[in-house]
């Protein structure tokens, strides 16, 4: 899962340190951010930085001048987007961005500078059968696949038409909850999808079977919360599961067992929070987990613990996290 700062920054190494540069709306300023309330940042092909926002659409940083392009939606789907509603920013095999929103998913082309909608077209079952979109995952085949609010998982097969897709079922094989907040693939291109309300998913690609992994009242060996937010699976295999209100989980597939990291407050190499909202595995293997209220964490693999980074150049902006960023492991890495 790509994971972000709650505002965006620049930095710069000096002197073998990283200098940070905060950047917030100023309402004097219309080259300034659109809005402090974001909820994604994207770099693409190109190196150009998006942002996404939560109620005020898109951003385009130029990273030499500090300014900012906006687009909202205004002027119909050629020239603008089809919601102010951002949540997650994403590029599939052609470099085009797909921008989930509440209403669709809107295609950016970067080349040529416009928009373009998919979305649900009622009695049409080869369109979006959801337009509240959320998470995004383009896999090692080139195929997008898309976690919506009430709809499931649809699926965009590269080269085919659109939109196979994945639901509940009664009685038989389907997803836990048509409520999806993240997808992950494995490093055998199987797929952990995770539901607002009903758990963590497990598809076998090969024999096309879900595997429901719940919270059991009672039993320790399993999810601490149906309410997940976020998935990262490490080099080793372990599916890490942040969950609101409940607990780090780490899962091991071979065993099928859980290890839970609670929260403890009086432990300095504990979490502090179990209002999880995000986790990156960053390109050296390691896991940073961000929290809404009480910053980022990294896990140390050997001692089995965590440290809060806390530099005090920016501790304080980082204290506020909705999930956390990709350019973290550019910054450590």
């Amino acid at each position: 899962m790509d994971c972000y700062y709650a505002r965006p920054y620049q930095h710069e190494r000096k002197k073998g340190k990283y200098v940070f540069q905060s950047y917030f709306h100023d309402p004097s300023n219309p080259a300034s951010l659109i809005d402090d309330d974001l909820s994604a940042v994207f770099e693409d092909q190109y190196h150009n930085l998006w942002i996404g926002t939560h109620n005020n659409g898109l951003e385009l940083m130029d990273r030499a001048t500090g300014t900012f392009k906006h687009y909202s939606a205004k002027g119909g789907p050629s020239s603008g987007l089809s919601s102010n509603v951002i949540r997650k920013i994403k590029a599939d095999k052609d470099g085009k961005l797909w921008i989930s929103t509440l209403n669709g998913i809107d295609i950016f082309d970067v080349k040529t500078g416009k928009f373009t909608v998919l979305n649900h077209v009622p009695n049409d079952p080869l369109t979006l059968n959801q337009n509240s979109t959320y998470d995004i995952l383009k896999d090692a085949a080139g195929s997008m696949w898309v976690g919506t609010y009430y709809g499931g998982v649809n699926v965009y097969h590269a080269n085919s038409t659109p939109f196979r897709e994945y639901k509940t079922s009664l009685g038989g094989n389907g997803i836990s909850s048509n409520v999806v907040s993240a997808i992950v693939e494995d490093e055998n291109h199987n797929l952990w999808i995770g539901t607002e309300a009903e758990g963590l998913n497990y598809y076998n690609r090969t024999t096309g079977k879900f595997k429901a992994i719940k919270n059991e009242i009672g039993n320790p060996n399993s999810l601490s919360s149906n309410l997940v937010k976020a998935i990262s699976i490490d080099k080793k295999g372990s599916v890490w599961v942040a969950t609101y209100e409940g607990n780090l989980d780490r899962y091991l597939p071979f065993s099928g067992t859980f290890k839970h990291y609670k929260p403890n407050t009086a432990d300095p190499h504990a979490l502090n929070s179990n209002r999880i909202v995000c986790l990156l595995h960053d390109s050296r293997g390691r896991l940073w987990v961000g929290t809404r209220a009480q910053g980022v964490f990294l896990y140390n693999e050997a001692k089995d613990n965590f440290t809060l980074l806390n530099s005090a150049a920016y501790n304080q902006e980082l204290k506020f996290v909705r999930t956390f960023l990709r350019i973290l492991q550019k910054i450590y890495g």
